[in-house]
């Protein structure tokens, strides 16, 4: 990393905000041309603001006024000093400042020593070893990108041969690198003239980024490749735009149409491979949910499929164009890491998602963009790319119940704001008018949030010490308290959702994002809890607990809520979350029905199973996973039953009373909404089609 360039005006701040106030500048050398007029010259290189104001030739030449040398020089020691005074305040917390009593220095010198403070207790490491309050503080930013943190100071963005940005982290030899030259620059700048420039040339990677071979020439060229029919494209992009954009918004509306209508007028010519790989990757989502005989047609391109046959072809160009690393890269991934999940392929997606996630962490996605230099569409594009791939690795890490592919110690991008794509031009100019009713994006906003409270569900509740067979019974206590602390997360972030969105959405896209957040509420809801089951492999039996009836609640109202919303969330990744919380949620109805105590209940529990099985059977022709998981239901199920018919148990005579659960029906006011059983005092309405 350079050196920033320091104007006149930019001395280092003291908070962050405030500037030190320093002895005004003296200029100490004047241009030819404002010599000559006699007048002012603030001696701003190249151009002083009288010259770019007249229109006139600004001319430096070399003084040699050793006078005026060494008042910069000084001036210029004295905004260093100041500046890294700030720097240690800032970063080090630990550090005192006091006087020296006995040491025999000056008490003005003494003011400046610093003391470190000793080291923390073994009491202070225990008290550790419990995450902290704002490990578990998950609805606010990991990290803002407003907060000047050493971070800023171990990491860069440098340019690889090709000329993109790619990110160099604090553990790099890249830094050392920048620790050489920025010594070196500082020994230059001993010895300097005024009139001496110092170089500003960017960092450039010493290690090569690509393979180097160039174009595989066993491939076709990205000319090469079949499009559909025009109309049909056409129809491919405004479904997608239309069905499930909003649900995963990792483009930018307006400048992929923009490219995409240039791209079809030219006849598949004049872009790069990796923008035509997101086209076929927009053509692959929409042809799951597009009704066109063409698209349903087994004789249209190919036998296998037409969305198989485009995600191919976006395969196929990625491979054609992936020594070039880019953006398109990582919105290519993740699109069809939601199409294999859509085809419940979730191993695949989860793969395709992790390539998707080292990808963006190359290109410095989970940083801040405020330092590039593009236009605010183009850093927002970057922040809607990083939480999409991040959502994508927490759903289907809860899903697969693999290792999280993100740390959230690493991210300090900022959500995106939330405002559509169409709406940003007019947001930033300042135009667009205030709405009482939330936007798409708002609603994505919020879903992020929640796959935040899953990641911590999954590294806090989930690690192998919390999975054994025999936990103590203080780590029970404290799994305990850890669960009541992701639970206050998660009726927060309900109540903290807007009312369009949990309860009365007004368009046929609000029905859909209020769907998904509904059903991913649950999803991550029921996971936090079933691990307090009563099952033999189950050894934690906290005391207190009000795990296993918030589960089984949460599950009654997943099943009820997919027998009274109409279909309404897109085949995506979303919809496989849906299902296998559905699938989920009958699993932990028959493990409590084998535990109850009341014979009515248990036949009411069966009943709810039953309309399981039900909506799993009217969600086969969508989601191919669904049969399976209504094959499995059924067994199950079935064997319930005949254990169920078997067995004349009395009460608590079968198991003991330790983890057994009372089962009974819903109250006729609970059972007339979507919140069922739902222990939440808050949770999300069943989305309804609008009227």
């Amino acid at each position: 990393m350079t050196k920033r360039p320091r104007t006149e005006d930019d001395s280092p701040p003291v908070d962050g905000s405030k500037p030190i106030p320093l002895q005004r500048r003296r200029v100490w050398r004047a241009c030819e041309e404002c010599r000559r007029k006699k007048v002012k010259c603030d001696s701003r290189e190249p151009v002083c603001s009288q010259c770019h104001a007249n229109g006139a030739r600004c001319v430096w030449t070399q003084t040699k006024d050793r006078a005026a040398l060494s008042r910069h020089y000084v001036q210029e020691l004295e905004a260093r000093l100041l500046y890294m005074e700030q720097l240690f305040k800032q970063h080090a917390p630990d550090v005192e400042v006091f006087p020296k009593e006995g040491s025999g220095i000056p008490p003005h010198m003494a003011e400046n020593i610093p003391v470190l403070n000793p080291f923390p207790s073994a009491a202070r490491r225990e008290d550790d070893a419990l995450p902290k309050e704002d490990d578990l503080d998950v609805l606010g930013h990991v990290k803002s990108e407003e907060e000047s943190t050493l971070t800023d100071h171990f990491g860069q963005m440098a340019l690889d041969a090709e000329g993109h940005l790619r990110w160099i982290g604090g553990s790099s030899t890249m830094t050392l690198i920048e620790t050489f030259r920025n010594e070196t620059a500082a020994q230059e700048e001993e010895g300097a003239t005024p009139s001496s420039d110092l170089s500003e040339e960017p960092n450039v990677l010493y290690f090569p980024t690509g393979l180097g071979f160039g174009k595989l020439r066993a491939l076709p060229s990205a000319e090469e490749v079949e499009f559909p029919d025009r109309d049909l494209a056409d129809k491919l992009v405004e479904a997608y735009f239309e069905r499930f954009h909003f649900l995963l918004p990792v483009l930018d509306k307006p400048s992929f149409l923009h490219r995409y209508t240039r791209l079809m007028d030219n006849d598949g010519k004049g872009e790069l491979p990796g923008f035509v790989a997101v086209v076929f990757a927009v053509f692959t989502c929409a042809a799951r949910f597009l009704d066109d005989p063409r698209i349903k047609s087994e004789h249209y391109m190919d036998p296998r499929g037409t969305a198989m046959i485009f995600y191919e072809r976006a395969m196929m160009l990625y491979i054609i164009d992936h020594t070039s690393t880019q953006l398109a890269h990582v919105q290519c991934f993740a699109l069809l890491s939601a199409y294999l999940a859509s085809l419940n392929r979730l191993p695949q997606a989860w793969l395709l998602v992790g390539q998707a996630v080292r990808t963006a962490q190359d290109l410095g996605l989970h940083r801040s963009p405020k330092p590039l230099k593009l236009s605010q569409v183009d850093k927002e594009t970057r922040r809607k790319v990083w939480w999409c791939v991040y959502g994508l690795d927490r759903s289907l890490a809860l899903q697969l119940g693999r290792p999280l592919g993100v740390d959230d110690n690493d991210i300090e991008v900022d959500l995106p704001i939330p405002y559509d794509d169409v709406d940003l031009p007019d947001h930033y100019a300042g135009k667009l008018p205030e709405s009482e009713e939330p936007s798409l994006m708002a609603g994505f906003v919020a879903l992020t949030a929640l796959y935040k409270i899953a990641g911590k569900v999954l590294r806090h509740v989930y690690t192998t010490d919390k999975l054994k067979g025999n936990v103590q019974s203080d780590k029970a206590a404290e799994l305990l308290k850890l669960v009541d602390k992701l639970d206050d997360q998660l009726t927060l972030w309900v109540d903290n959702l807007h009312p369009t969105l949990r309860q009365s959405p007004t368009t046929p896209q609000m029905v859909s994002l209020s769907a998904v957040l509904c059903t991913s509420y649950y999803a991550v809801l029921i996971t936090l809890h079933r691990n307090f089951l009563p099952t033999r492999r189950n050894m934690i039996h906290p005391v207190g607990s009000s795990s296993v009836p918030k589960a089984v609640c949460a599950s009654r109202s997943c099943i009820f809520l997919a027998t009274s919303m109409k279909p309404a969330i897109p085949p995506s990744h979303h919809l496989a979350v849906f299902v296998q919380s559905l699938f989920s949620s009958a699993i932990i109805i028959l493990l409590v029905v084998m535990h109850a105590t009341d014979k009515a209940a248990a036949s009411i529990a069966m009943s709810e199973v039953d309309n399981c099985v039900k909506s799993l059977e009217a969600l086969e022709s969508t989601w191919p996973g669904a049969s399976k998981c209504k094959e499995l239901l059924r067994e199950l199920a079935q064997v319930t039953s005949t254990n169920l018919a078997k067995i004349d148990r009395p009460k608590g005579s079968r198991h003991s009373s330790k983890g057994s659960v009372q089962l009974s029906s819903p109250p006729a006011s609970t059972r007339s909404d979507s919140q069922g059983a739902s222990p939440q005092a808050h949770t999300p309405s069943s989305p309804t089609q609008p009227g």
